[in-house]
C-alpha cells in the first residue's frame, strides 16, 4: 500500500466542536423558549386546569347541597378524588400534546428533543412527576435551564423533551 493511497489525517483545528447538546431535528432549526416564555407557558397550563377544576368543584358542591349528602358520605370522597385524578390526567394529556391550547397558542410548545413532535402521555406523566420533585428541591430543577446549554429543566431531561418557541 503506497503513501498516496492513504487518506490525509484530519486537522484538529478544522474539526467541528462537539458538545453534549442534542443534535436532533429540533435544535438549530427552532428557537428554544426562554425562562420567561416557559414560565408563562407553565402559568397558562396551570390556569387552564385550575379554572376547570374550580368549575368542577363548584358544580359538585351545588349538586351535593341540592341532594342533602352529608360530609361523611363516601360519594363526597369519591367525587373529590375522582376530580383530582381527572384533572391530573387532563394535564398529562395536554403536556403530551405539547401543552394546553393556551400554551400552544402562545407558542411555548413541549416537543421531543430529537424529532420535534409531541412527547405523548407516558413521557408527559414522567415529566410532571419529575417537575414536582424539582419543586420539592427548592425549585432548582426549574432553574437548571438557566445554565443548561439546551435550556432544559430536570423534567425536560428526564422526558427527553425541549420547550421551543413556535
Amino acid at each position: 500500500m503506497s503513501e498516496s493511497n492513504n487518506w490525509p489525517a484530519p486537522n484538529p483545528a478544522q474539526a467541528g466542536q462537539s458538545s453534549p447538546s442534542f443534535q436532533g431535528a429540533v435544535l438549530g432549526r427552532e428557537p428554544l423558549a426562554t425562562f420567561w416564555q416557559r414560565l408563562l407557558g407553565r402559568i397558562l397550563d396551570s390556569l387552564n386546569v385550575f379554572v376547570l377544576y374550580l368549575g368542577y368543584v363548584m358544580l359538585v358542591a351545588i349538586v351535593l347541597a341540592a341532594t342533602n349528602v352529608s360530609d361523611g358520605d363516601p360519594i363526597v370522597a369519591w367525587l373529590a378524588n375522582g376530580g383530582i385524578i381527572a384533572f391530573v390526567a387532563l394535564q398529562v394529556y395536554w403536556e403530551g400534546k405539547g401543552g394546553s391550547f393556551f400554551r400552544r397558542g402562545y407558542g411555548a410548545v413541549i416537543v421531543d428533543a430529537s424529532t420535534g413532535r409531541p412527547i405523548g402521555t407516558a413521557r408527559a406523566l414522567l415529566r410532571i412527576v419529575v417537575a414536582n420533585f424539582s419543586l420539592l428541591a427548592f425549585g432548582i430543577g426549574f432553574l437548571w435551564m438557566l445554565w443548561d446549554p439546551n435550556n432544559q429543566t430536570w423534567h425536560d431531561k428526564a422526558a427527553r423533551s425541549l420547550v421551543v418557541k413556535r
